[in-house]
C-alpha cells in the first residue's frame, strides 16, 4: 500500500481573470477549489491512475472539512488527524500574463496530534511505500520527517521525499526510494546559487545517489527531467509540447506517476516515463490530468539513456 503524509495541507482556491487591477477591484472569470499539498496531490494523481493509497496528515476547521469531504466524495481513503486550527487557504490568481500565489497562515499542531500521527504510521510494513511532501506547520519540530523516516526504516518500508532542500539532504542517510528536487532545489541542497548546465545536473544528481538516495528525479520545467538510479544509470525525458495552463501541480503528479508504475514493475526507467507523462499532462489542465490525457501524453513521451563516462 502507498501512504501519503501531508503535514500542512491546504484548500487551494484558484481565480482566473483577464486582467489584474493592482489598485482596487479585480473580477474573476472562473473559480476552482481543490485540496492542496504535495503529498495529498500525489494521492489524488494516483487515484486518477486507478492506484489506491491512504492519505493522512493534519486537518482542521471548515477548510479541513472541505478537504476531507472532497477526498471522500471521489473515494480516496483518508485517515487524517484532527486539529483545532483551520487548515490553511492558499489563493492563486492567474491572468494571461501573471500567476500570483498568496500562501495562507500555517496552523498550529499540538504534540498530541503529532503522537497520534506517528502511532498511525507505525502500522506500515515491508512492501509499503510512504510519501512525505510539503512544508511543516507551526509548532512542529523540523525533525518530524526524520522521525517518520526512522519508522519506515524500522518497519522495512520504502519512502519518497519531496520536502524543502535542507531536510531532503538530511533524509538521504535513510536511503529513500525516490527524491524529487527541481533544479533550484538541487542547487540549494549543496549551497549553490544555481545550476546552469547538464554536467552539473548529472554531477549533483549522482551525488544524491552517493549519499543514499535509490532514485533521483530532477525536473527542469518545460524542458523535462532527469532520472538517476542506484545502479549508476542516468536518463533524460523531454517535455511534451502543448499549451500550458498551470504547472503548479506537475511535480506532485510526477511522483504519483512514478509510483503508479513502480508498485507493479519496480522498473525505474518505465516509472520515470510515466512520471514525465503525468507532469506534462498536468501542466495542460487546471488541476491534475486524468487517465485519458495521461495515456495520450505517455505515447508522446521520449526517454533516452545518458551514457556516463
Amino acid at each position: 500500500m502507498i501512504y501519503t503524509v501531508t503535514l500542512n495541507p491546504a484548500l487551494d482556491i484558484i481565480y482566473t481573470s483577464n486582467d489584474f487591477n493592482m489598485e482596487s477591484y479585480t473580477p474573476s472569470d472562473t473559480t476552482y477549489k481543490f485540496p492542496g499539498g504535495k503529498a495529498l496531490n500525489v494521492t489524488r494523481m494516483l487515484a486518477k491512475l486507478n492506484v489506491p493509497s491512504i492519505a493522512t496528515g493534519f486537518l482542521g476547521g471548515f477548510t479541513g472539512d472541505f478537504v476531507q469531504k472532497f477526498l471522500t466524495d471521489v473515494e480516496i481513503y483518508n485517515e487524517f488527524i484532527e486539529i483545532e486550527d483551520d487548515t490553511r487557504i492558499n489563493v492563486r490568481l492567474r491572468t494571461k500574463d501573471k500567476n500570483v500565489t498568496i500562501a495562507g497562515v500555517n496552523p498550529s499542531v499540538p504534540e498530541r496530534a503529532i503522537q497520534d500521527l506517528l502511532f498511525l504510521l507505525a502500522q506500515i510494513r515491508e512492501g509499503d511505500i510512504l510519501v512525505m511532501g510539503g512544508s511543516i506547520p507551526k509548532n512542529v519540530s523540523p525533525d518530524i520527517y526524520s522521525r517518520i523516516a526512522e519508522i519506515c526504516k524500522s518497519n522495512k518500508a520504502e519512502f519518497v521525499v519531496d520536502v524543502p532542500p535542507q531536510q531532503m539532504l538530511d533524509l538521504l542517510k535513510y536511503k529513500p526510494l525516490l527524491i524529487k528536487p527541481n533544479i533550484e532545489n538541487l542547487a540549494h541542497m549543496f549551497d549553490l546559487d544555481e545550476i546552469t548546465n547538464e554536467l552539473d545536473i548529472i554531477k549533483y544528481g549522482n551525488k544524491c545517489i552517493g549519499l543514499g538516495a535509490k532514485n533521483v528525479i530532477v525536473s527542469v520545467g518545460e524542458d523535462g527531467a532527469y532520472l538517476f538510479t542506484e545502479k549508476g544509470e542516468a536518463f533524460r525525458s523531454y517535455g511534451v509540447k502543448g499549451k500550458e495552463v498551470n504547472s503548479f501541480n506537475s511535480r506532485d503528479a510526477m511522483i504519483g506517476g512514478f509510483l503508479a508504475v513502480y508498485m507493479k514493475t519496480q522498473d525505474p526507467m518505465e516509472s520515470f516515463r510515466m512520471a514525465s507523462a503525468c507532469a506534462s499532462a498536468t501542466a495542460f489542465v487546471e488541476d491534475l490530468a486524468d487517465m485519458n490525457l495521461t495515456e495520450e501524453i505517455y505515447d508522446e513521451t521520449i526517454v533516452e539513456e545518458i551514457k556516463l563516462s
